[in-house]
């Protein structure tokens, strides 16, 4: 076990299950991933031009009221999977497309569970 790969990949796993929740909450309406959208609940933050909506950052909180548990969810089952990849693969050169495939597979299987069905604005760009 490289016990230095997973601590590194997992803290990793925050900022992106942050990102996926982006991911879920948009790309089903074929919105865009960056800037505000009409009649969302919580504008998500923007770091370094990506959009984050982190839930362990604000405490579940902002001003509109309490942000939903989902969130909290994928942020920490993207935690777990990023550091379970770099338990076992931490040294390999395969750990970046493993990494993209968990964080894919995270963000398609929380929309599947909400809405039945899966988006190709996910699934195909994963594939390439």
């Amino acid at each position: 076990m490289n016990l230095v790969a997973m601590l590194g990949l997992g803290a990793l796993g925050l900022p992106v299950g942050s990102f996926l929740n982006v991911v879920i909450d948009r790309v089903p309406d074929k919105l865009p991933l960056r800037g505000e959208v009409e009649g969302e609940a919580c504008a998500p933050q923007e770091i370094a031009g990506v959009p984050l909506q982190p839930w362990l950052l604000r405490g579940g909180s902002v001003e509109a009221g309490e942000m939903p548990r989902r969130w909290l969810w994928v942020e920490l089952v993207t935690v777990v999977a990023f550091a379970a990849i770099g338990a076992r693969f931490g040294d390999e050169t395969s750990v970046l497309p493993l990494l993209v495939l968990a964080a894919a597979l995270v963000a398609v299987s929380v929309i599947d569970l909400r809405l039945l069905r899966i988006p190709d604005r996910i699934t195909f760009p994963t594939l390439a």
